[in-house]
């Protein structure tokens, strides 16, 4: 999830990293259909690039959802 996301639909401020309990910074009483549906469908493609990119060993980018869907596609040839 993006933090501006998070920002524009629940109106709060939180730190988002690899590795931290967003869903406990988002509420004590967390709720998929309440918290983060609401969140996932307001991000934009580039919020979600954003959020999904990493870097190889080489140093070169990676998205990991494009590489996920790229591996399916993969399957149907």
């Amino acid at each position: 999830m993006h933090p501006k996301s998070i920002k524009r639909v629940l109106e709060r401020d939180v730190f988002v990293d690899d590795f931290n309990e967003v869903k406990s910074q988002i509420s004590c009483n967390y709720n998929w259909r309440r918290h983060l549906k609401p969140i996932v469908e307001a991000m934009s493609v580039e919020e979600i690039l954003e959020m999904d990119k990493y870097y190889d060993e080489n140093h070169i980018e990676i998205h990991e959802l494009i590489e996920i869907i790229k591996r399916l596609l993969e399957l149907t040839v």
